[in-house]
């Protein structure tokens, strides 16, 4: 896995497509310890991880790790884009050297509208998160 467009969540794209999604994220390089996001802050970005790992706190608690392939921030980006709000429902901080790649908000909406398969699969995995951390 060498760009967002090699993850799982972007694989029945065609090539092209695939094209497209690289080209509206940005790759960086983080430090282990790094915060991706903070629960109850605006999210302002949509990232994927493309190597290293994080994990998920929620009221203090780890939740979940995350791994190469795994999203992060699109519980409040989906709000954002929907108008219902955009707070942050976790900390994700990375436990090792990584790199994710990221999407702002507009580059995120873009992705939705453009690629309504790829907006319904993030979607799906935010409501079994929300779920998640309500039980």
């Amino acid at each position: 896995m060498n760009t967002i467009a090699d993850t799982a969540l972007f694989a029945d794209l065609s090539h092209r497509a695939r094209q497209r999604v690289d080209s509206l994220s940005t790759e960086i390089g983080v430090a282990p310890g790094h915060r991706l996001t903070t629960e109850r802050t605006v999210g302002r970005e949509f990232g994927v991880l493309i190597s290293g790992a994080a994990s998920v706190e929620v009221d203090g608690e780890i939740v979940a790790g995350l791994g190469p392939g795994d999203h992060y921030g699109e519980m409040a980006l989906l709000n954002e884009v929907g108008g219902k709000g955009r707070y942050r429902a976790a900390t994700v901080t990375t436990t090792e050297r990584s790199v994710v790649s990221v999407l702002s908000i507009d580059e995120f909406r873009t992705l939705v509208v453009e690629f309504p398969e790829v907006a319904d699969a993030i979607r799906d995995t935010a409501l079994a998160r929300s779920a998640a951390n309500r039980s």
